[in-house]
């Protein structure tokens, strides 16, 4: 692997990780296009965010124009942002630990209820 540097996190992985539901993501970290979380962000120079393969998808399909403001718009007048792509993994991530909590906290709720019923039995 790359050493010391942070991935990015695909679609495809965040649609098969548990507990996390891509739709709940903050707007900002959501393509302008489809509204779904972003993979491989890439900034028009209109400052529209959007996923890379989604507006390569559209540009081809649609003609050069930005499908927010219908300026003109290519693939090469977009950038990639690592920043955006960082707040994503780091949204992941929380999603992922949360999840896990709530899940700790539900067995630790089953296994006191599972107790008491057991102490119950003994009177």
């Amino acid at each position: 692997g790359r050493s010391g540097q942070r991935r990015g996190v695909s679609r495809e992985e965040v649609a098969r990780i548990r507990g996390i539901d891509p739709q709940q993501a903050p707007e900002e970290l959501r393509c302008a296009i489809d509204g779904k979380l972003l993979g491989t962000p890439v900034r028009s120079p209109h400052g529209h965010m959007f996923e890379k393969a989604t507006l390569e998808l559209w540009l081809e399909r649609c003609g050069s124009v930005c499908p927010v403001t219908n300026l003109a718009l290519r693939m090469e007048d977009c950038v990639r942002d690592k920043s955006v792509e960082r707040q994503v993994v780091e949204w992941v991530r929380a999603e992922k630990a949360q999840h896990k909590e709530r899940a700790q906290a539900r067995r630790l709720q089953k296994a006191q209820g599972a107790q008491q019923v057991d102490a119950g039995d003994l009177c």
